[in-house]
C-alpha cells in the first residue's frame, strides 16, 4: 500500500482545507501542527481520540488520504470525524472517484487484503514516524532535533499560565486563612458578649442586695467558721464516749452512774439524786 495524497479541512493547528501529494518512497513532510500525524493515520486506522486532537470546533473536520492498492489501482479514504468512513475508487472513463463501499468491516478487509496493510499499532508506529523517532536520531542527536521543533511561543505561554496558577493558589489560600480567622473572630467576640451579659446579670443581682460586697465577704467567713466547729462536735462526742464506757445497768449512756453511787463534791459527800448524771456539761 501507498499512500499518494492527503485531504483534510477544518483540522487543528493547519489551516482551513488542503491537499498535499505524497510521492513514493520515504517522504518528509516538514510542520509544527501536531495534528498532521494523526491526520495521515486517522482516515487508515481510527482512534477513540481523534476527535480532540483534530477538531478544531470551527464546524465538521474531515480527514481522507490517498492511497494505491496492489493491483496498482487509485482509491481514496474519507472519514468525517464523528461519522463514518467512505471508501471511493478512481474511474479512468470519467476520470472521477465513484464509491465503493460505507461498511466498516468491508474496508478494513479492503486494506488488510487488497493493500497488504499491517496491523494498526505496527503502521503507526513504524511507517509514520516523527523526526525524533528516526533511528539515525537518537541520543543527544534526538534531544537536539527535538527541540528544533518545540512550539517555543507555546511553550512560553504554558509557562506563564503555571506560574499565574500557582500565584492564584497561593492567593486562594491566603483567602482561606483569613476567612478561617475571621471565623474564630466572630465565635469569641460571641463568648465576650456572653460572658459580659453573665457579669451584667450578676452586677444586677448584687445592687439588689441587702449587704454590700465586704459584708457578704465576712458573712461568707463566719459561715464558714460556723460549718468547721460544728464539724468538730461529733468527733469530741465520739471521744468522751470511748473513754468513758457504758456503765453497768446504766440507761442513760456516757458517764452515767445508778441512784445508789456516791459522788465526791464540795457539799461534803453529798449523794446525788437520779440514776443520770454526767460532770461534764451537756455540749
Amino acid at each position: 500500500m501507498q499512500l499518494t495524497e492527503l485531504l483534510f479541512q477544518k483540522v487543528k493547528d493547519l489551516p482551513g482545507e488542503g491537499q498535499l501529494s505524497l510521492k513514493s518512497g520515504y517522504v518528509a513532510v516538514v510542520s509544527k501542527a501536531s495534528s498532521l500525524r494523526v491526520a495521515l493515520t486517522a482516515p487508515v486506522c481510527p482512534a477513540p481520540d481523534d476527535p480532540k486532537r483534530l477538531a478544531d470546533g470551527a464546524g465538521p473536520t474531515r480527514v481522507g488520504v490517498g492511497l494505491v492498492s496492489g493491483e496498482g489501482k487509485s482509491y481514496r479514504l474519507l472519514r468525517e470525524l464523528g461519522g463514518s468512513r467512505q471508501l471511493l475508487r478512481f474511474d479512468a472513463a470519467t476520470k472521477k472517484f465513484a464509491e465503493v463501499t460505507e461498511d466498516q468491516l468491508e474496508i478494513d478487509s479492503f486494506l488488510r487484503v487488497e493493500c497488504g496493510m499491517p496491523p494498526g499499532d505496527a503502521y503507526t508506529g513504524f511507517f509514520v514516524l516523527e523526526i525524533n523517532e528516526l533511528p539515525s536520531l537518537r541520543g543527544k542527536a534526538a534531544a537536539a532535533a527535538s527541540e528544533a521543533y518545540v512550539d517555543q511561543p507555546r511553550v512560553r505561554a504554558l509557562k506563564e499560565e503555571l506560574e499565574m496558577t500557582k500565584k492564584f493558589e497561593a492567593t486562594q489560600d491566603r483567602l482561606f486563612k483569613v476567612a478561617q480567622r475571621l471565623h474564630d473572630l466572630k465565635v469569641l467576640a460571641q463568648n465576650l458578649q456572653d460572658a459580659e451579659t453573665d457579669l451584667a446579670a450578676v452586677q444586677d443581682e448584687l445592687k439588689r442586695s441587702p449587704w454590700s460586697p465586704e459584708e457578704i465577704k465576712d458573712l461568707t467567713a463566719k459561715a464558714s467558721r460556723t460549718s468547721r466547729r460544728s464539724d468538730r462536735r461529733p468527733r469530741r462526742r465520739c471521744r468522751l464516749r470511748s473513754r468513758c464506757g457504758p456503765a453497768a445497768g446504766s440507761t442513760g449512756g456516757c458517764c452515767s452512774a445508778s441512784a445508789s453511787t456516791r459522788w465526791p463534791s464540795s457539799s461534803g459527800g453529798r449523794r446525788w439524786p437520779g440514776s443520770r448524771w454526767s460532770p461534764f456539761l451537756p455540749l
